[in-house]
């Protein structure tokens, strides 16, 4: 019996094509005699669909053990989490590092304010006091630094930006395509015209009749 053979990047697994990377499953090796619907009989419709149910119950019964391991796993969390919150060094640690997270917020204000009232004019005086190519003005408490920050350019009005880029530097405008913004009357138009289609670049993907097995 001829089978068909898998690329040689791939792996084959109880019959699946499968990408060894991905772990994707891109293909199935199918006897050739039974390829096509003109060969399949009633036997191997049955056999099939047999196959699908036997599929379906190892996973209903996975999901099954899958739940209750679940559920153990939760309680043993939750007790575990439990005798957590009742360690006496647990608890010295959760407190200290809320008063840690309070104080380093206060100082964060702090600076803030510094920032805003008092970092400007300490600038203009530390500039005041150095000469020459000094950028640094040294006191007992810490230092001052003047740094130079070089120009920039910023968008200001963005789609006024982006009508001049379009034609000045289209390669700075990033443009993305949305196909569900097109209105539905449009989108059967080109369905039915697929050189129309093609001609704005597209694709049209003509129906197809999917098969749906439950068991």
């Amino acid at each position: 019996m001829e089978t068909l053979e898998a690329p040689v990047t791939t792996i084959v697994e109880d019959g699946m094509i499968i990408n060894p990377e991905t772990g994707e499953v891109v293909g199935a090796v199918i006897p050739a005699d039974l390829a096509g619907a003109d060969h399949m009989t009633e036997d191997l419709a049955l056999w099939a669909v047999r196959k699908y149910a036997r599929i379906d119950a190892r996973r209903q019964a996975a999901k099954q053990v899958q739940a209750e391991a679940l559920r153990k796993l939760e309680e043993a969390e939750k007790e575990a989490f439990r005798r957590l919150m009742q360690d006496p060094d647990y608890v010295e640690a959760k407190r200290t590092l809320g008063n840690c997270d309070a104080i380093l917020a206060r100082c964060e204000k702090s600076e803030a304010y510094m920032d805003l009232a008092w970092k400007e004019n300490l600038g203009r005086y530390a500039s005041g006091q150095l000469s020459g190519k000094e950028r640094t003005w040294r006191t007992p408490f810490g230092c001052v630094s003047l740094k130079k920050v070089p120009a920039k350019l910023k968008v200001d009005d963005e789609p006024l930006v982006i009508q001049e880029a379009m034609l000045r530097w289209p390669d700075a405008v990033k443009r993305e395509f949305q196909i569900s913004k097109v209105s539905k009357a449009d989108i059967e138009e080109l369905i039915k015209h697929p050189e129309a289609a093609t001609a704005l670049g597209f694709e049209v993907i003509p129906e197809t009749e999917k098969v749906d097995v439950k068991a």
